[in-house]
């Protein structure tokens, strides 16, 4: 708001300074800019603060008599609502989109966070579903290990059984015909 009651008395001192030369358009659309500065800066108080102030300042350095809030002209009195009508609504609008502006930079912000943070899950995910198929192999490998020993298993109890059953035999002194023996 400071800012744009400096722009406004600056402002207005050098166009003082011209106001033989120029029309009082000139002066009104050059107050117009501080209004500007203070709604993009300030935001919507400052810019209507600094319009009444521009107002003020059109009124006393631009319109005759000068140096009075009196005015003589009736079109004098309708420039005067327009410029402060105008200065006001140029005011809020640039305000309204400054802040607009900041939101959708902050929304930018927020969404290319949410893009890193599920590029990397997506990379996490993609881990994780490598990891699980080397794990599912590992399972496949470990089942198949224990078929294999369960087969060879099997396969050495039988003859092993008949190995056991017939030194069980010899030991309890069991006797067997010379075919048997011979085999």
């Amino acid at each position: 708001m400071a800012l744009g009651l400096s722009l406004v008395v600056g402002l207005t001192a050098v166009l003082v300074t011209l106001r033989s030369d120029i029309s009082v358009a000139g002066p009104a659309l050059a107050l117009v800019l501080p209004v500007v500065a203070a709604g993009v800066l300030g935001g919507g108080w400052a810019a209507v603060v600094t319009a009444v102030a521009s107002g003020l300042a059109f009124n006393l350095a631009f319109i005759v008599p000068y140096w009075t809030l009196k005015i003589d002209a009736v079109e004098d009195a309708i420039a005067l609502a327009v410029f402060v009508v105008v200065a006001v609504s140029v005011g809020m609008l640039v305000s309204l989109e400054d802040d607009r502006r900041r939101a959708a930079e902050q929304r930018a912000r927020e969404l290319a966070t949410l893009y890193d943070e599920l590029d990397r899950m997506s990379s996490e995910r993609a881990r994780l579903a490598g990891e699980a198929a080397r794990l599912a192999a590992l399972e496949r490998v470990d089942e198949q290990r224990a078929a294999l020993l369960r087969s060879v298993s099997h396969d050495l109890r039988t003859p092993l059984a008949s190995i056991r059953a017939v030194a069980s035999d010899l030991r309890d002194g069991t006797v067997y015909d010379e075919a048997t023996v011979g085999c």
